[in-house]
Formats: structure tokens, sequence, C-alpha cells
């Protein structure tokens, strides 16, 4: 068996984590936290120490012939991504280790 890929799961205190969280509660989502099987390019962020988090973004049927995500739900996903970038620029976030 070769390992491709590690799975993670991040803190759920975590700034990357909690900015999300802030962000989708504040256009009425509920987070949910799930465990990745690894694959993502957050998978390889982590993986390398960055702090940061895989959304769901409504993509239906994944990785099939006939995936596909709703124009409304990526015009969703761009408002959510903008609240996270105001959350995080909003928060005290400590540089990296060695910086």
């Amino acid at each position: 068996v070769i390992e491709m890929f590690r799975g993670y799961r991040q803190d759920p205190e975590s700034p990357s984590v909690s900015a999300a969280r802030t962000a989708l509660r504040r256009r009425a989502h509920e987070p949910q936290l799930v465990a990745t099987g690894g694959g993502s390019d957050a998978n390889a962020l982590v993986a390398n120490g960055f702090d940061c988090v895989l959304l769901a973004n409504g993509t239906e049927a994944n990785h099939t012939p006939h995936e596909s995500v709703k124009g409304d739900a990526m015009v969703e996903m761009l408002a959510i991504c903008e609240g996270i970038v105001e959350t995080a620029a909003a928060a005290e976030v400590p540089a990296p280790a060695g910086e």
C-alpha cells in the first residue's frame, strides 16, 4: 500500500476554523466539522504547516462526469469567503513560527 494522502483534523478553535465558522453563521449556515480523507488542496497546505480549512461549496455528483455547482451556490460561497477574509483581517492572528 502506498500512502498518497493523509487525512487531517483541524483544531475546532484554530484561527481558520473560527473565521470560517463566523462567516458561515453570518450567512445563516450552521457549520459542520467533518474529517476528510485527504487529497484536497487544503490537505496539501495543512501537510505543509498552513492553518486552513476545506469548505464544501454545493458541488453535486462529486468526482463523476456529472459534477457541477449551481451558480447561486458559487455566489454564496464567494460571500462566505469574503466574510472569512473580513473576519480574519479583524482578528489578531499570530505569524507562523519562524517568521
